[in-house]
């Protein structure tokens, strides 16, 4: 029962029809788990994006009071500093930049660029 025929049009065999069946059903268990692990991929990578916008949502909502509190504070103890410690004129510009400037620029800080 061979087959001579050189355009390969010959019918398979018994063992190798099982065998095919076989092949065919380890390709669908390999294929379906690589659409399970792409699927466990993506899963953990949305988490993670989730996870990171969260994070960013807290630290932006945090910032928004943190800032002006922190200046605010910052303000009152350098104007007790000042109503309390007599002042020496050498030392005016410490007092100009810790009283105006460093305020400033903590707000600056704060500021989003848009």
């Amino acid at each position: 029962m061979g087959c001579s025929s050189s355009s390969g049009n010959c019918p398979l065999t018994e063992k190798e029809l099982h065998q095919l069946r076989i092949d065919e059903e380890a390709l669908k268990e390999m294929l379906e788990e690589e659409a399970m692990n792409k699927k466990a991929q993506e899963e953990k990578i949305r988490l993670e994006h989730d996870e990171n916008n969260a994070f960013f949502l807290e630290f932006g909502i945090l910032r928004s009071y943190l800032i002006p509190l922190i200046t605010v504070v910052f303000v009152v103890v350098v104007g007790c500093y000042l109503a309390i410690v007599p002042q020496e004129e050498d030392h005016q510009y410490v007092i100009v930049i810790l009283g105006l400037i460093m305020p400033l620029a903590i707000v600056a800080i704060g500021v989003e660029v848009f």
